[in-house]
């Protein structure tokens, strides 16, 4: 059975080592696709923000941004004028109130830009996404390979012992008809 626990030691190994690095590769491609989007999505806010506060759209910023917060990812976006004053929100009570400096919860990430233009700062744009949802799905996808692996283990050991079982019977058989053999027992 030397030989069973062998090939079942290598193969717990080896399915360790295959389950981290996709683990890893998984939630490496997951983060620099979701930087991505938060850079994509930060850039028009900006962009669209601009507009709106040089042209004095304050309005029509106010619906973009209750659109924009139907991602899932998005937990508020805010807009504030040169005075700092919020223009648009997606909590429309901080309207008219000061944009005041907040740091990042735990599970969010908030992007601020500042918009100038040649004549200046024109305002202040500022977007929290929330990672809840990539954490979420980190954690499934953790337990979903961890479940596997072991579920492959279980089958590697089974088979190993089954092997070794077969070939310790042929090799029992082998080395009793040798000594039979041996015996003189034809």
């Amino acid at each position: 059975y030397r030989f069973a626990l062998i090939i079942a030691v290598v193969a717990g190994l080896l399915l360790a080592l295959v389950t981290w690095l996709s683990i890893s590769m998984s939630l490496q491609v997951a983060r620099s696709q979701l930087e991505t989007k938060e850079a994509v999505f930060s850039s028009f806010l900006q962009d669209i923000t601009r507009n709106a506060l040089l042209q004095g759209e304050y309005e029509v910023l106010q619906l973009y941004l209750e659109k924009l917060q139907r991602d899932s990812q998005v937990r508020q976006i805010r807009a504030a004028d040169s005075r700092g004053i919020i223009i648009a929100s997606t909590v429309p009570l901080e309207l008219g109130t000061p944009l005041a400096v907040e740091l990042d919860a735990d599970d969010d990430e908030l992007h601020r830009q500042v918009i100038s233009n040649e004549t200046g700062v024109v305002g202040t744009v500022e977007i929290r996404f929330s990672h809840t949802q990539l954490e979420q799905q980190q954690g499934w996808v953790l337990r979903t390979s961890v479940l596997i692996a072991l579920l492959g283990f279980c089958l590697v050991v089974a088979i190993s012992l089954a092997l070794g079982f077969l070939l310790t019977r042929r090799l029992v058989r082998l080395t009793e008809a040798a000594r039979r053999l041996s015996d003189g027992d034809f």
